[in-house]
C-alpha cells in the first residue's frame, strides 16, 4: 500500500510513470505475481477534491481509504499513521508494511530480494534511525516533546527517531501495537519521531539497513528519496511542496524468484520470493490510556513523555535501564565507544528465586558458585519494577555484563555492555569446552559433573545465515566468540550441546562454522523434536540439558554428553552413515540397485539399467544408436513406468515423437514403403499413444541459434526431475553441444570435467544418463564394429563411464541378415548389473522396434 496527501496528484503521477503500477489491472497482476499490494493510502479528502479522487481511482486504480475523518495535512501525519496501521491490521494479513514518501523512487526488483533477507534476520523495525544530538541542541530541544532529559528512554545524549522516507514494519508488529489499544496524542507533524518513539518504547528489535538511507540514486540503494539526483529515473522538476507518506505491503502469498537486475523499472519482470511466516515477535506492551502510556509522567505541556513512571517506592528508574539489548554502534569506520561497564545493585536470591533453580534440578551450591543473585529491574511486560535473576558474565575476574531474567521469562542485558560467554573463566586453559544455549543448561551440566561449560549470551538464531562469514570486525550476533577467542582457541575439542530444536541446530551450525568443524562435537538429545507434542507428552522428548536433568537425572545427562558425536564435516563420512542403505541393499528392498531389465532377454545378462549411472553409447554412423536408445526407453517406460528427458539435437520434435509412437503402438505411422505388409496405426491408436508419450517423454530443445552447452542441458534436466520425476536422461550426440573451453584447457581436460558434471547429476538425482558419442573417422574401415577407444575427443569417454556400449548393424549380406544388430557391452563397472559380452537383436524397420534374435 502507498499513501500520500491527496493534493499532490502530480507526485502520484510521477510514481506511476516510473515504479508504481499505472492502473488497476497492473496492480492486480503485480499482486498476483509477487504478493505485493501497492495502494495510495489517503485520508478524508476535502469536498472539493472528492470528485477528482473518484475520477483518478477509475483511471489509475483504487486507493486505500483511511476512515475516521483523518485529513491529509502535514499536521495530522501522526494520526494518519496510526489510523493507517489500524486499517492494515483490520483488513490485511501481511508479512511487512513498508512506508514510502511520495517523492521517493523504489526499486521493486531489489526490494523483493531484500524482503527474504529481512525475514531471515527477524528484526521488527527495518530502516534507518536518525540521531538528534541533545548535547549540542539542548536549549532548543528542551522545548520539544521528544526531549529526553533523564535518558529514561534513550541512552546518553542522543535521541533516536525513525527515518521518514522509508521504513519497514512486520505485520505482527503492527498488529501488536493496534491490539494494545494505544492512541497517540503527540500532536504536530513529527510522524517519524512518533514512530521511532514507539519502536523504542516497545523495545522492538531494529535492523539498520543502510540500503534504505540513500538520498541519491546509486547501485546499492533500494530507494532514492531525492529525485533531483536521479536523472535516470525522473526528469520532472522535483516539487518543493511537502508531501505525505507512502507505504507498501507484502502479503504472504508472494511466489516465484527475484533477480537483482538494475534499471529504472523492473517490476514487470520481477516476482517476489515465497516466504513462510515471520519469526519476529512484539512483546506485550502493557496497558495504555487514551491520553498516553499508563503510568508515564506528563511533560509541562501535557504530552506523554517516553519512559516509565517512578517506582511505587519512590525510587526513580536508573538512567540507561531500558531492559533491552544494546543499541547499534556508531557507523562503520568511526571510532567505537568503549563498552559500558555494568553497575548492578545485586542482592542475594530470595527463597522464591532459589526455588526456581531447585525446581529445575540446580542445587544452591552451584547457584552460589556461579555468583547468581537478583536485582530489581524495569519490566516492559508489567510496566513496573520487578525482581529479576541476575547472571553475571565475568572475564578474567572482571564483571563485563549482566543478563537478567524474570520468572515469567522476560530477558534483558546491560545496554552497550560487551558480549562474552557466561562461565568463561571456568574454561580458562581447558582443552575441552562445552557450549550450551542458555545459562540454565550451563548450571545443569555443572550438576552432572562438567565444569568447563559456557553459555551463549543471546540465544539461538532462527536459521543459518546464507553465504560467507563476515569479517570478525563486522560480526554483531556472534561478536561474543571473537571477544572470547583467547580462551576458545586453547580448546582442542568443543562440544556443542545446544537445544535440539531448529534454532538450536542453527546455532550449532553457526558456532561450528566459526570455531572449526574439525574440533567440534555434537550432543544428540533423545527424540530432539520440540514440535513433536505427542512424543513430548509421552515423556521421551528432551530439548536441552536442563530438561534432561529435570526428567532423567544427572547420570543420564552425563551419559548423553559423554556420547557426543563428531560434528559432520562436508565430504567426510563414516561407513556407519550408510548402514541403513547397506542393509536395505542386502535385504533386496531396493531391487533397482541390481538394475532393471532392458526388455531383451539376450541383453539382460550383460547390461541392466541402474539409476544413477552413466552409459556411453557409440557406433559408426547409421548403425542405429539413437533408434536403439529410443527402443530401450520405450521398454523401460512400458515395464517400469519410468519417464525421461531427451535432448536429441539431430531430430525434429515431430519426427522424434513419430518414431517413439511407432515403437509403442507397434505399427507404422505412415502407409509407406518402409511399412511393408504392416497396417498403418488407426487414429484412435495415435490419440492414445500420444497421450502415453506426453506422460513419459519430455523434450529438451534449445531454441536459439547457438548450440546448447552441457550446463544448459543439465539445468533443464534438474527441472525435469523436480517437475516430472524423470528417471532417465538422453544426450544425443556429443558433437551437437557447445564445447567452448578456456584457451589453456585441452580437450581431454574439458571432456573429463564435462563427464564429471554429468555423473554427479546422475548420482545426485538417481537418474540414468545415456550419452551418445560418435567415433572418429576410421581409416581402412572394413565393416567391423569400433571400440570405445575410437570415440572422438578423449579416452575419458571410457574411463569415466559406468557402462560402455557399441551398437553395430550388419551391412554385409554374406555375414547374415541385414536386420541383425549387435549390442556389444564393452564396459560394466557394477558387476551386480552386468558383465562384458554381446547379444544379437533383430531390427523391425516397419515399427522401429528391436527383438531378441530368433524371436518370431
Amino acid at each position: 500500500m502507498t499513501g500520500f496527501e491527496t493534493k499532490y496528484r502530480h507526485r502520484r503521477q510521477q510514481a506511476r510513470q516510473t515504479w508504481f503500477p499505472s492502473d488497476a489491472p497492473e496492480m492486480a497482476r503485480l499482486q498476483e505475481e509477487t504478493g505485493m499490494v501497492l495502494r495510495f493510502a489517503i485520508g478524508d479528502p476535502p469536498a472539493e477534491l472528492e470528485q477528482d479522487i473518484l475520477q483518478e481511482e477509475e483511471a489509475s486504480g483504487p486507493f486505500l481509504r483511511i476512515p475516521g475523518k483523518v485529513r491529509d495535512t502535514y499536521k495530522t501525519l501522526t494520526f494518519k499513521t496510526v489510523a493507517f496501521w489500524e486499517v492494515v491490521a483490520q483488513h490485511f494479513s501481511v508479512q511487512y508494511v513498508i512506508k514510502v514518501d511520495d517523492d521517493s523512487y523504489v526499486r521493486l526488483d531489489r526490494l523483493a530480494i531484500a524482503i527474504g533477507q529481512w525475514q531471515a534476520i527477524g528484526a521488527e523495525y527495518i530502516g534507518c534511525f536518525k540521531v538528534r544530538d541533545n548535547s549540542e541542541n539542548r536549549l532548543r530541544l528542551r522545548t520539544h516533546r521528544w526531549y529526553d532529559p533523564h535518558h529514561e528512554l534513550f541512552e546518553g545524549d542522543a535521541s533516536f527517531y525513525a527515518e521518514g522516507p522509508f521504513y519497514v514494519l512486520p505485520g505482527p508488529t503492527i498488529d501488536g501495537i493496534v491490539r494494545s489499544g494505544l492512541t497517540v496524542r503527540m500532536g504536530g507533524p513529527n510522524e517519524d519521531i512518533m514512530t521511532g518513539w514507539l519502536m523504542k518504547a516497545f523495545n522492538v528489535s531494529h535492523y539498520d539497513d543502510r540500503r534504505l538511507c540513500y538520498k541519491r540514486f546509486c547501485d546499492p540503494a533500494l530507494i532514492a528519496f531525492q529525485w533531483d539526483h536521479s536523472a535516470s529515473v525522473h526528469t520532472t522538476a522535483r516539487s518543493t511542496s511537502v508531501g505525505g507518506d507512502a507505504a507498501l505491503s507484502v502479503s504472504p502469498a508472494g511466489r516465484g524468484e527475484a533477480a537483482g537486475a538494475s534499471g529504472t523499472d523492473q517490476r514487470r519482470d520481477k516476482v517476489l520470493p515465497s516466504q513462510a511466516g515471520f519469526k519476529g515477535h512484539l512483546g506485550q506492551p502493557g496497558s495504555f490510556a487514551a491520553g498516553g502510556l499508563a503510568g508515564v509522567p506528563r511533560m509541562d505541556d501535557g504530552a506523554a513523555a517516553p519512559g516509565p513512571g517512578p517506582e511505587p517506592s519512590g525510587r526513580q528508574r536508573p538512567a540507561g535501564d531500558r531492559g533491552g539489548g544494546s543499541a547499534r554502534g556508531k557507523a562503520r569506520g568511526k571510532q567505537q565507544a568503549p563498552p559500558a561497564k555494568p553497575r548492578p545493585r545485586l542482592v542475594r536470591l530470595s527463597d522464591e528465586m532459589m526455588a526456581f533453580f531447585t525446581n529445575r534440578g540446580i542445587s544452591p551450591a552451584v547457584v552460589e558458585r556461579n555468583g547468581i543473585q537478583q536485582e530489581k529491574r524495569w519490566s516492559h511486560k508489567r510496566e513496573r519494577y520487578v525482581d529479576m535473576i541476575a547472571f553475571p558474565y565475568y572475564r578474567n575476574g572482571e564483571l563485563v555484563n549482566v543478563k537478567y531474567r524474570s520468572l515469567d521469562k522476560e530477558f534483558s542485558q546491560v545496554p552497550k555492555a560487551e558480549k562474552v560467554l557466561f562461565g568463561l573463566d571456568d574454561c580458562a586453559g581447558a582443552s575441552e569446552i562445552i557450549i550450551v544455549e542458555g545459562e540454565m543448561d550451563k548450571l545443569a551440566l555443572e550438576e552432572a559433573g562438567f565444569r568447563h561449560v559456557v553459555s551463549v549470551p543471546d540465544g539461538a538464531p532462527p536459521s543459518v545465515r546464507e553465504g560467507a562469514l563476515p569479517p570478525p570486525e563486522e560480526e554483531t550476533k556472534f561478536a561474543y566468540l571473537w571477544n572470547c577467542r583467547a580462551v576458545l582457541d586453547q580448546a582442542a575439542r568443543i562440544i556443542l550441546a545446544t537445544d535440539g530444536d531448529a534454532p538450536g541446530q542453527a546455532l550449532a551450525e553457526e558456532l561450528a562454522r566459526r570455531l572449526g568443524r574439525d574440533r567440534c562435537w555434537r550432543v544428540r538429545w533423545p527424540t530432539a523434536d520440540e514440535a513433536d507434542e505427542q512424543q513430548s507428552q509421552a515423556g521421551t522428548a528432551r530439548k536441552d540439558a536442563n530438561e534432561v536433568i529435570m526428567k532423567d537425572g544427572r547420570e543420564e545427562l552425563h551419559r548423553l554428553v559423554a556420547a557426543a558425536e563428531p560434528y559432520p564435516i562436508r565430504g567426510l563420512f563414516k561407513i556407519s552413515d550408510f548402514f541403513e542403505d547397506i542393509w536395505a541393499s542386502y535385504a533386496e528392498q531396493d531391487s533397482q540397485e541390481q538394475g532393471v531389465s532392458t526388455g531383451w532377454k539376450g541383453l539382460d545378462p550383460f547390461y541392466r539399467v541402474v539409476p544413477g549411472e552413466l552409459s556411453i553409447v557409440t557406433g559408426v554412423p547409421n548403425s542405429g544408436k539413437s533408434e536403439w536408445i529410443d527402443a530401450l526407453l520405450c521398454n523401460l517406460a512400458e515395464q517400469c513406468g519410468w519417464s525421461f528427458a531427451m535432448c536429441s539435437m539431430e531430430k525434429k520434435a515431430r519426427d522424434h515423437a513419430r518414431q517413439l509412437l511407432e515403437k509403442h503402438v507397434r505399427k507404422p505411422f505412415f502407409a509407406a514403403q518402409y511399412a511393408g505388409n504392416f497396417q498403418r496405426m488407426e487414429p484412435e491408436a495415435v490419440q492414445a499413444g500420444l497421450s502415453w508419450l506426453d506422460q513419459r517423454f519430455h523434450l529438451i530443445r534449445y531454441e536459439d541459434d547457438e548450440l546448447p552447452s552441457v550446463d544448459f542441458v543439465l539445468d533443464i534436466a534438474r527441472a525435469a526431475v523436480l517437475r516430472y520425476g524423470i528417471r532417465g536422461l538422453v544426450i544425443d550426440p556429443y558433437n551437437e553441444l557447445d564445447h567452448q573451453r578456456p584457451p589453456q584447457m585441452t580437450e581431454t581436460e574439458y571432456v573429463s570435467q564435462m563427464l564429471t558434471k554429468i555423473k554427479r547429476f546422475a548420482q545426485h538425482y538417481d537418474v540414468h544418463v545415456w550419452f551418445v558419442a560418435h567415433p572418429r573417422q576410421l581409416r581402412d574401415w572394413k565393416g567391423d564394429p569400433p571400440n570405445l577407444y575410437d570415440i572422438s575427443g578423449s579416452a575419458h569417454f571410457i574411463n569415466k563411464a559406468d557402462n560402455g556400449i557399441v551398437i553395430h548393424r550388419n551391412r554385409d549380406p554374406a555375414r547374415g541378415s541385414l536386420s541383425q544388430v549387435q549390442v556389444l557391452v564393452r564396459k560394466v563397472r557394477n558387476k551386480a548389473a552386468g558383465t562384458i559380452g554381446e547379444c544379437l537383436l533383430e531390427y523391425r524397420r516397419a515399427t522401429g522396434r528391436y527383438e531378441d534374435a530368433g524371436q518370431s
